[in-house]
């Protein structure tokens, strides 16, 4: 995982909610997935990550959920893990 801002920009718009979730997919890495409590989630030594992030990050995918709706969050999701992994893969 590398940095990643769990702060979507006050006033999204459903342009704004896709760029910040491509970006936060991105820089999270292909484990990330919106249905995992970002309290699950763990740095790179294990370590949970700290509540001001993750209930910035929870916060942030709410609204990107009420924006986009339901469905479009997860294809967002998948088609940035799959950039990802080609990626890897033509490493």
């Amino acid at each position: 995982m590398n940095e990643f801002d769990p702060n979507l920009p006050t006033g999204a718009d459903a342009k704004e909610c896709e760029r910040w979730l491509r970006k936060l997919v991105s820089d999270f890495g292909p484990g990330f997935h919106p249905d995992t409590p970002a309290a699950e989630y763990t740095d790179a030594e294990g370590k949970r990550l700290p509540p001001v992030i993750t209930d910035a990050l929870e916060s942030s995918l709410d609204r990107v959920f009420a924006i986009l709706g339901d469905s479009r969050p997860y294809e967002i999701g998948i088609e940035e893990k799959r950039k990802l992994l080609e990626f890897d893969q033509a490493s």
